[in-house]
């Protein structure tokens, strides 16, 4: 399968007309990143999946001081308390070589997990010696002796004055430079972390023909956060979409979000495929039968997509699997840890080995405890078990804000085991 996962850049505002917001939204996929707003690059092999799986699920936090917010004042404690849970990636176009031909040849003979950080290292050294050269030149005026009316040390006072005149306006220099990256060294000053997040600091947005040479990605929630919006883009036949929003009543509020913002794009509409005649929305729609009758495990859509000057008008299906707990799953016992075996095929359900050093499940001490009554703010496994002081908070599987940070073994285990059983019917019905 082809995997796609979007972010969202919050320092970037395209000339497109009528684009007057500082969200950008990008898809990332193992061939290409970016947007009709930034543009699209190739992926650069070194970026891996892992990497930005945890990029586009930086939420809350920077989402709301970033992109849904205006106040400085969220962007002046964002930063001095060091709470982002994005980051900077280099989208650098075709045509600029990030690095010397001959020095990416030398890198991509690394080792897949040293190549991002060795390219980050050489790709920001220029602006990183700039900047820390300023710095240096701080200290050392903080260094020099004040004047006591001595002509030596009135001449070191001097000194002192110029080197700080001279850090000031340097530092003015370059951080004019990052506002306006036309030139080369304009761009290599962007590069500066440091810079970059002073920029950040005052809600300055780039607006030009190209991104600046890194973009700050966090959630593509603050846009869509489904990919359901990149799917559709491509004409897609079918679509396998997996909510895990924080949503135990089943509003299904960011699904209708994704098509809401799909369906203004003029991208496709939606329908009830049993009757195409009726809406999807309302109290008689399709999604209030979904929230209604727990039994459902598959949400089914259908997709209409309007005809264009190069493609004929076509229908296509869209499957929904949510995280829910079926009526026949509750008060379902526990069961033991997902094992590698287990995955594969090898063994029965339950049946798999436990690696070297992993303490084997415990039937005894988990008693008769089921997984619709596991915690969420419980840190081990063992939190579970103990009576006295563990097992608190919401329960799975929406659990709280806490598991946006941390699963204990028992819980990720099992929601990988829910998620198995309530996709079965849909990973029929999307490769039938």
């Amino acid at each position: 399968p082809l995997l796609i996962l979007t972010g969202t850049s919050s320092d970037y505002r395209s000339p497109i007309v009528g684009d007057n917001d500082t969200i950008s939204e990008l898809s990332f996929s193992p061939l290409h990143c970016g947007s009709t707003e930034t543009g699209f690059i190739s992926e650069p092999p070194w970026r891996t999946l892992g990497k930005i799986t945890a990029l586009t699920a930086a939420g809350c936090i920077d989402a709301v001081a970033l992109t849904l917010s205006s106040y400085l004042t969220l962007r002046f404690w964002l930063q001095v308390i060091n709470l982002t849970w994005g980051n900077y990636i280099l989208f650098t176009p075709e045509s600029e070589e990030v690095l010397p031909t001959g020095l990416s040849k030398v890198i991509r003979q690394l080792p897949m997990q040293w190549q991002s950080a060795w390219v980050q290292l050489f790709d920001t050294l220029p602006s990183a010696l700039a900047v820390g050269s300023i710095w240096l030149a701080i200290f050392v005026g903080f260094t020099l002796e004040k004047c006591d009316k001595t002509e030596e040390s009135c001449q070191t006072e001097d000194w002192r004055t110029v080197i700080f005149i001279v850090a000031f306006a340097a530092f003015t220099f370059i951080v004019l430079l990052a506002c306006c990256p036309l030139s080369w060294i304009a761009r290599e000053m962007t590069q500066s972390v440091w810079i970059r997040q002073l920029l950040q600091l005052t809600g300055y947005h780039y607006r030009g023909d190209h991104p600046p040479p890194s973009l700050y990605i966090t959630d593509g929630g603050c846009r869509d956060c489904t990919t359901l919006r990149q799917l559709l883009l491509r004409r897609k036949d079918k679509i396998l979409l997996v909510l895990a929003a924080s949503d135990k009543d089943d509003d299904l509020a960011v699904l209708k979000t994704a098509i809401g913002i799909c369906t203004d794009l003029g991208l496709a509409s939606f329908f009830d495929p049993k009757d195409p005649r009726l809406q999807i929305m309302g109290c008689d729609g399709r999604l209030a039968e979904f929230k209604e009758d727990k039994t459902i495990s598959t949400l089914h859509l259908g997709i209409r997509y309007q005809k264009t000057t190069t493609e004929p008008a076509k229908s296509g299906h869209l499957y929904i699997v949510k995280n829910r707990l079926p009526p026949d799953q509750k008060a379902h016992p526990v069961e033991p840890h997902l094992t590698v075996d287990e995955m594969c095929g090898e063994v029965t359900r339950g049946c798999g080995r436990c690696p070297d050093g992993v303490q084997p499940f415990d039937s005894e001490a988990w008693g008769d405890m089921t997984t619709d009554s596991l915690g969420s703010f419980c840190c081990c496994d063992c939190m579970h078990t103990n009576g006295i002081c563990g097992n608190c908070g919401p329960t799975f599987p929406h659990g709280s804000f806490a598991n946006f940070m941390y699963m204990t073994p028992m819980w990720c285990s099992s929601l990988a085991r829910l998620g198995f059983d309530v996709s079965e019917d849909a990973a029929r019905l999307v490769s039938r």
